[in-house]
C-alpha cells in the first residue's frame, strides 16, 4: 500500500468512525448493554454489584380485578359474595381514598400485599426482577433511527458516540424512577457486562480497519 492509499484509507476510517460505523457500533452496545442488565436482573435478581435486590413488599395492599394477570386467581379471590364478605374493602373516591366526587371505586385489601399479589399469578417472589406483566422490560427495547418523540437513542447519537438506554414513554420512565427511588441504580452495567460491552464496542471499531484493508 502506498503512502497515498494508506492516507486514503485512514481518512475513510475516520469518516466511518464519524458516520456510518460509529452509528452500527454504538446501536449494538445500546442493544448489548440492555440485554445484559435485563437478562442479569430478569434471572437473577441482582444488581451491578452481584447484591440481590430487597425482596417485595408484603406489606397490605388495595386491589381490583384489574390489579390480576390471572383472571381465575382474581376469580377464586374476588369472585363470590362469601369470598368478598372474607375481605376488608376500602372506597376510593376520584382516585383518593376519603375525597368524594362522581369516580367511586371498592377494591379489597390484600394481606400479604405485592408478593402475595404476585404469588397469586405465579410470578417469582424469590428473586425482585421488577418483571409483573413484562411491559415494563418491553420498554427497554432498542428503537433506531425512527421519528417517533419516545426514541431513546438515535442514529445522530450514535453516531456522535452516545448510546443511551432507558424507558421510550413518560409513564415507564416515571415507573423507572420510582423503582430507582425505592431499590437504587437499576440500569448500571457490572464490572463484567462493561468488559463484554467494551470487548464488542472493540471488535466493531476493529472491523472497520479491517474493512479498509488496514489489519
Amino acid at each position: 500500500m502506498t503512502p497515498e492509499e494508506l492516507n486514503k484509507a485512514f481518512d475513510k476510517i475516520i469518516a466511518d468512525l464519524q458516520g456510518a460505523a460509529m452509528t452500527k457500533i454504538m446501536g449494538g452496545a445500546a442493544v448489548e448493554a440492555m440485554t445484559l442488565i435485563r437478562q442479569r436482573i430478569t434471572e437473577t435478581g441482582r444488581d451491578a454489584n452481584g447484591a440481590p435486590f430487597r425482596g417485595y413488599s408484603t406489606e397490605p395492599m388495595l386491589v381490583g380485578k384489574s390489579s390480576f394477570i390471572k383472571q381465575s386467581s382474581a376469580q377464586a379471590l374476588l369472585g363470590s359474595k362469601p369470598k368478598r364478605k372474607q375481605l376488608e374493602w376500602r372506597t376510593l373516591y376520584g382516585g383518593a381514598l376519603s375525597v368524594k366526587s362522581h369516580k367511586r371505586t371498592r377494591l379489597a385489601v390484600l394481606e400479604g400485599g405485592y408478593k402475595k399479589l404476585r404469588e397469586l399469578n405465579d410470578r417469582k417472589t424469590d428473586i425482585t426482577n421488577f418483571s409483573y406483566t413484562g411491559r415494563m422490560w418491553a420498554e427497554f427495547n432498542y428503537r433506531n433511527n425512527k421519528p417517533e418523540v419516545d426514541v431513546i437513542s438515535t442514529a445522530s447519537d450514535h453516531a456522535n458516540g452516545e448510546a443511551r438506554i432507558g424507558p421510550r414513554t413518560p409513564v415507564y420512565r416515571k415507573v423507572l424512577e420510582n423503582l430507582t427511588d425505592n431499590f437504587g441504580e437499576i440500569l448500571m452495567l457490572s464490572p463484567k457486562e462493561i468488559e463484554t460491552v467494551t470487548r464488542d464496542f472493540g471488535l466493531g471499531s476493529l472491523q472497520v480497519f479491517k474493512d479498509n484493508g488496514l489489519v
